[in-house]
């Protein structure tokens, strides 16, 4: 009943719409009534970047340390199922890992969130690559002592991030 509203709500097509659609639903299915409605759809996926009319880079945001860790936090609770815990301390600080090399790097205006999705893939499929790539960071970095934290993880622990 609440979706009918929603949608019914949505097609008196009278304003401006900001609409949260995590799943694409609701672009897949009323996205061609706004645009015969001469409305400007934009659309943001951050899993199906593809599917993306607008870029969208959260790194031009961050300021702070604490930014870093709210998106890291962000990230991880909104990619995680209810009944899923899919994220553990482990993954958190690879993730924290890559997002501070990219935040350190000064290079967050050219790298995005598909720059954490190729180190993560990286990672996953050439052994040493976080090794190769931290060698040259500086002890006092942000981004090495998240990555040492992550290497002291049991090799189960950090095994079971590579199969997930």
């Amino acid at each position: 009943m609440i979706k009918t509203l929603k949608v019914d709500n949505i097609l008196q097509v009278n304003q401006t719409y900001f609409i949260n659609d995590p799943s694409g639903e609701l672009a897949d299915s009323l996205g061609d009534i706004f645009r015969n409605s001469e409305y400007e759809v934009l659309i943001c996926d951050l899993v199906h970047p593809e599917r993306s009319t607008v870029n969208y880079n959260p790194f031009h945001y961050l300021k702070t340390e604490k930014d870093v860790l709210d998106l890291v936090d962000c990230i991880m609770s909104y990619t995680q199922g209810e009944t899923d815990l899919f994220w553990n301390e482990g993954e958190k600080n690879l993730l924290c890992t890559c997002f501070f090399y990219i935040y350190e790097s000064g290079l967050q205006e050219r790298l995005g969130l598909n720059s954490i999705i190729q180190m993560i893939q990286n990672f996953m499929v050439y052994h040493g690559f976080l090794d190769r790539l931290f060698y040259f960071l500086p002890e006092s970095s942000l981004a090495f002592a998240y990555y040492r934290q992550f290497q002291a993880l049991p090799e189960r622990e950090k095994l079971n991030i590579e199969i997930s």
